[in-house]
């Protein structure tokens, strides 16, 4: 398993990307997770040549905004916007040599629990479809029921891709999510099994490994146990010394590894 950084740890997104780059490539990760509300405004060209001289990107990790964005949403219209939202991550990914994209599942908004799960599966199907024929897979990922009332533990996200049925779209599991809304860390991650595309890390507190209470040397055994295939992205929001205590999770969870 490889461990990599968001590129918001700086707070920056999109045009403000590639400056960011080197002082990340500086930390000594493997690789960069690219977070993007609209890779529209990322100059792929300059992207492509600071990754080549600092630090590959390994995935791209969608920023919906779900009164425009949302595939659980009664509006076809809304649908739609979120569908191109993502096959234009897709897209992006794929010019930069990254092979998985994370996104939500939407937030439901006056439906039903299953006709949300009906449209956001259709979108899903599609986008799977999409994604396939650009060597790039989708990872859902479950998000607290603080962010969204639909797909918030890993038992939702499974039965969601169930539903999907494409072997291209499987799910991404975040352990400060999981801190809020899992009963248990290694049953959850048990069920996922081949299904976990992606994990992001980050302690119950939102700040770097080993600054909270999650025991990540259960998380990481656990993944091993389960021949887990993909890599580990530290996702950081709330520190107060980024560039430092990014470091020190690298570090922690680099030791864990060991």
């Amino acid at each position: 398993m490889k461990i990599g950084i968001t590129s918001y740890l700086l707070k920056v997104c999109d045009g403000e990307i590639v400056n960011s780059i080197p002082k990340l490539a500086d930390l000594g990760f493997d690789f960069v997770e690219i977070v993007s509300r609209n890779p529209n405004k990322i100059n792929t060209e300059e992207l492509q040549d600071v990754l080549k001289s600092n630090i590959p990107a390994y995935a791209v990790c969608a920023w919906c905004d779900y009164s425009i964005q949302n595939p659980a949403h009664d509006s076809m219209h809304i649908r739609r916007s979120y569908k191109r939202y993502i096959k234009d991550l897709i897209d992006f990914a794929e010019n930069i040599g990254v092979r998985i994209v994370v996104t939500s599942a939407g937030t439901i908004q006056g439906i039903s629990r299953d006709k949300a799960y009906e449209y956001c599966a259709k979108c899903l199907a599609h986008l799977g479809e999409y994604s396939a024929t650009k060597n790039v897979k989708i990872a859902v990922e479950a998000v607290n029921r603080y962010v969204t009332n639909f797909i918030n533990t890993a038992t939702q996200a499974l039965e969601l891709i169930r539903i999907v049925d494409n072997p291209n779209v499987g799910i991404a599991l975040d352990t400060f999510h999981m801190n809020i809304e899992e009963k248990n860390y290694e049953n959850s991650l048990n069920k996922a099994g081949k299904n976990l595309f992606h994990m992001h890390l980050a302690d119950n507190n939102r700040l770097a490994p080993s600054l909270g209470h999650i025991d990540f040397d259960k998380i990481v055994i656990n993944l091993k146990n389960n021949d887990y295939q993909g890599n580990l992205s530290l996702e950081i929001q709330t520190a107060e010394h980024p560039l430092e205590e990014a470091k020190l999770g690298l570090n922690y969870i680099r030791s864990l590894l060991a």
